[in-house]
């Protein structure tokens, strides 16, 4: 999801629950990590996108 919102131009904020998911997400280009587990991460995402954001995307459970 990463990659094809970078594709499409938009900044992309992910939200990953461990330091090893931010790093991946930085790796697929993320422009924004955050730790949903640390803080608060509802702020945090204010702060990056003041007026709000235009969509959100959830991966649901993993594959195994």
């Amino acid at each position: 999801m990463i990659q094809l919102a970078r594709w499409a131009g938009a900044s992309e904020i992910s939200t990953v629950s461990s330091p090893g998911k931010a790093r991946l997400a930085t790796a697929a280009g993320a422009h924004h990590v955050i730790n949903y587990r640390e803080g608060d991460p509802a702020s945090e995402i204010r702060n990056v996108a003041p007026d709000g954001v235009d969509m959100v995307a959830e991966r649901g459970s993993p594959l195994r």
